[in-house]
């Protein structure tokens, strides 16, 4: 058979195909051909020889199997690249333990390359302790069978939880620290002696926070000074102040005292008060917390470190601000203690106030919800208040003559007899027993605590130990509820906190190199079909920062961590911005795009154009995106509400697939959309009308929507806005992000992904920059110490000395006099925290990743100029 047409694209493969023939070779040939429609598709041609100079020609489509291959070899890179940005580190060993395979989550844990070692660590699917050069770290590791390339083999998994191992230890000291706290609460309440209040007070207090000097002062405002009544010193060596002298007058730190407030000095050299000047040398930090009793400033109880500085906790502060509390109880309940006893002893009446008052404390002992009783000397119960029948159900009838053991838990029954020895040796005031389990009469038990006194004769033998003993059950549960809670909540805002920064950074770094990368490659010289595949990778690149973007702002907003502009802006040119930017994506459709701005409205509001534009573009978008024919259109209306307050009205209508009244109860819902299988037609992620809602409950609004299921929907913003006071400047039209700078700059840039220093190495030579380029922070000092640099791109995240060690680090060096970089720093967190902390090291702007090429030529220009940084953020 002759060959009448030769197929596109054979080139220089033609004469080696002719040759095969004629040698009556077979062969195959696969190739695309144009269609008479126009399209390319793929043919597969096997040439067989029958005879001499004659051929069989078998010609067969393979579309399908050429697409199949494609999307065979994109799973495969898939595949590879969420192994490879996997946060947990994957190992794979083979059946003798040696290292086949380790991601860089494994690599980066260990800081060397394992492919090739032995794998030294027990496999078990366990948590284990994980000792590596110069560092301990905790590991949950599961391990599973594959096949590794057609043989068996084992893959590891090891997460790393380290942080949360050490959070745990924090509670558990905390938790400590409260029940040491209310042994402390106890024991200053268990005595209406002053001095042993105070003494007990100070000592309890000095080693519960292990403070080097603990002081209570008095305040007496008549003689306008402080006394100090108590000391606890931790050391011999340290001074004492029981005798200095505290003037009143002209004193700031007894100003805010007197007003009831805390004072809180980290550092005492920061101090400039001439009263406190003999302090300053000592060094160290100071904190004093007023003592208010019956509502009037009494005093205030003092902590001091010396030698060194220390940031007060606002735990720390706490705890002692609640032990002042209960200092200041015992300080009243001890003054009416004292006064009582004075009216007792100057009363001519004795024996008439003895009987007043014996009436008087029997009234309060038959009543109190706390019972009251006493033991003999063999520990039996010799009186017992009516409240025991209440809190217990005994009849306290038949509680006299038995001894208190009969009614104490086993397990808690050496706490009582301890505590009873210890009145039978010697005389006891106020002394704390418990928490201990009394038995009730339904032979369930109860938690009970007591504060009990003993009374001796004249041979220092025990005549009767009285005692108050109360229920603490509710308390108990109370407090330990209450400290679940806490702690789950406080472990849950920590974790929501680290998980956005961290998923913000490992998002934002890879795509910061898809996105950067693609813009390179299409301002170079392309065929038709690669400027297809370019802008198809920047529109997925965006639509996938869009997703990032709204589950950041959807967790901002739950936790109620979303910020709010406010400044001057026009609503409806920003409408028209938006429609001329849609329009042009839905050009194909069949549908009219218009809008409709009442002429009414006030020129310029005052609120978030940013957070505006982001509703009205999730709501437009849905609409253009459900609406294949007919129109969509956009009004925006408004009320006077009052002299500068407008209510608006902003209504998106559509003639679209419509929404199903069951669908829309949940419809601003996270993750919700209007049909199980609207996200595999149209795609999304079902989060833009939930943002939709956050946001217009954060600036006062509401959202709503009307419905009909096939006949289209039309969503409803209300929100209230008040007037510019003048008008909005015009916007400036951007310029294209590749003009060639007119000056020279020395750039460092300080970037530990070598993907990301090869796009911004790029991005700057395009720019006309050139930049010296270095892995993490120490790195990025070393090299400034060498050769001054204009401007310093620094990563925040890198290993060994992150970022913001390295300004700091800079920024010290400079001091005052020296030449200042200019040091923009570099991050996947887009946060508002991590910006705030960027800021606070030192930085001097902050650019979030994906790199917005105008913002860095914005960066490079005030560089030049030493124009400074706006403040808005990045």
């Amino acid at each position: 058979m002759a060959i009448a047409h030769c197929p596109r694209g054979l080139g220089d493969r033609g004469g080696a195909f002719f040759a095969q023939l004629q040698q009556g070779m077979p062969h195959t040939l696969t190739y695309r051909f144009q269609h008479r429609d126009g399209t390319w598709r793929w043919l597969q041609q096997t040439f067989s020889p029958l005879a001499e100079a004659t051929h069989g020609v078998v010609v067969q489509g393979v579309d399908e199997v050429q697409s199949l291959r494609e999307r065979l070899t994109l799973a495969d890179r898939q595949a590879q690249i969420l192994v490879e940005a996997a946060a947990d580190s994957l190992v794979a060993i083979d059946e003798e333990g040696r290292v086949l395979y380790a991601n860089p989550a494994a690599h980066a844990l260990w800081q060397e390359d394992l492919t090739g070692k032995l794998w030294g660590v027990p496999l078990s699917s366990t948590e284990i302790e994980l000792v590596l050069p110069g560092r301990i770290r905790y590991a949950d590791m599961r391990v599973a069978p594959i096949v590794w390339h057609h043989r068996p083999a084992k893959l590891i998994t090891l997460r790393d939880i380290t942080d949360r191992r050490h959070v745990e230890e924090r509670l558990q000291a905390r938790i400590q620290r409260e029940q040491a706290s209310l042994q402390v609460t106890q024991a200053i309440r268990s005595s209406l002696n002053l001095p042993q209040i105070f003494a007990t007070a100070t000592q309890e207090i000095g080693r519960l926070l292990g403070v080097d000097i603990v002081h209570v002062t008095q305040y007496l405002p008549e003689q306008e000074r402080w006394q100090h009544v108590a000391e606890y010193r931790g050391a011999p060596q340290l001074p004492s102040f029981l005798d200095a002298v505290i003037p009143a007058a002209g004193n700031p730190i007894s100003a805010q005292l007197v007003q009831g407030r805390n004072v809180n000095i980290a550092d005492m050299a920061t101090v400039t008060d001439p009263l406190h000047a003999h302090l300053i040398p000592l060094g160290g930090a100071w904190l004093v917390v007023p003592l208010e009793v019956e509502g009037k400033l009494w005093g205030g109880l003092s902590c001091r470190y010396y030698g060194q500085a220390h940031a007060w906790q606002i735990d720390e502060v706490d705890l002692v601000k609640r032990l002042a509390d209960q200092l200041a109880i015992a300080i009243h309940q001890a003054e009416l203690y004292d006064r009582v006893q004075r009216e007792l002893a100057n009363t001519k009446a004795m024996g008439r106030t003895l009987r007043e008052q014996e009436s008087l404390f029997r009234g309060i002992v038959e009543n109190a919800s706390e019972i009251v009783f006493m033991l003999n000397p063999k520990g039996e119960f010799s009186y017992v208040s009516p409240s025991w029948r209440t809190l217990l159900g005994h009849d306290p009838r038949d509680v006299l003559g038995r001894h208190f053991d009969q009614f104490v838990h086993p397990d808690d029954l050496s706490i009582c007899t301890d505590a009873f020895a210890q009145l039978q040796r010697q005389e006891h005031t106020g002394l704390k027993v418990g928490p201990y389990r009394v038995k009730h009469r339904d032979s369930s038990y109860r938690w009970h605590e007591s504060s009990v006194s003993s009374k001796f004769d004249d041979q220092a033998q025990l005549l009767q130990a009285v005692g108050v003993a109360r229920d603490v059950e509710e308390q108990r549960s109370f407090a330990q509820s209450l400290e679940q809670a806490r702690a789950a909540a406080e472990a849950a805002s920590r974790a929501k906190s680290e998980f956005l920064a961290v998923m913000s950074h490992e998002l934002r770094t890879p795509m910061n190199a898809v996105l950067g990368f693609a813009q390179l490659l299409q301002a170079t010289s392309l065929t038709p079909e690669q400027e297809e595949s370019v802008t198809a990778i920047l529109d997925g690149g965006q639509l996938l920062l869009e997703v990032i973007n709204d589950i950041l702002d959807l967790s901002r907003a739950e936790a109620d961590r979303l910020p709010l502009e406010a400044a001057p802006f026009a609503m409806g040119e920003a409408i028209a911005d938006i429609v001329r930017l849609l329009q042009p994506q839905h050009q194909h459709k069949k549908l009219t795009l218009s809008y409709h701005i009442a002429p009414n409205l006030p020129e310029a509001v005052v609120g978030d154009i940013t957070r505006f534009k982001q509703i009205v573009v999730n709501l437009l978008g849905n609409a253009l995106k459900f609406t294949e024919a007919g129109a969509v259109t956009i009004r925006l209306e408004g009320d006077l509400l009052s002299q500068d307050l407008w209510e608006f009205h902003l209504a998106v209508q559509d003639t679209g697939i419509g929404i199903a009244p069951d669908r829309q109860v949940d419809l601003f819902e996270p993750f919700a959309q209007g049909d199980s299988s609207i996200s595999r037609r149209f795609g999304g992620s079902g989060l833009g009308l939930a943002i939709c809602k956050r946001l217009c409950e954060k600036m006062q609004g509401s959202i709503s929507v009307e419905s009909t299921l096939g006949e289209g929907a039309t969503f409803h913003v209300r929100l209230r806005l008040p007037v510019a006071p003048h008008p909005v400047a015009p916007a400036i039209t951007s310029t294209s992000p590749w003009q060639s700078l007119t000056f020279s700059l020395r750039i460092l840039v300080a970037e530990d992904n070598l993907t990301n220093q090869r796009l911004i190495s790029l991005v700057l030579k395009r720019l006309g920059a050139q930049a010296d380029m270095v892995s993490d922070g120490e790195a990025a000092v070393l090299a400034w110490q060498q050769q001054p640099y204009d401007l310093i791109l620094m990563d925040v995240r890198m290993p060994n000395v992150d970022g913001l060690t390295a300004t700091r680090e800079i920024r010290r060096q400079t001091g005052a006099g020296g030449l200042r970089p200019w040091i923009v720093g570099l991050s996947g967190d887009a946060l508002a925290e991590a910006q705030a902390a960027a800021l606070a090291a030192g930085m001097d702007e902050y650019l979030i990743k994906p790199l917005d090429i105008r913002k860095l030529e914005a960066v490079l220009q005030r560089v030049a100029t030493h124009t400074p940084p706006n403040s808005n953020p990045p």
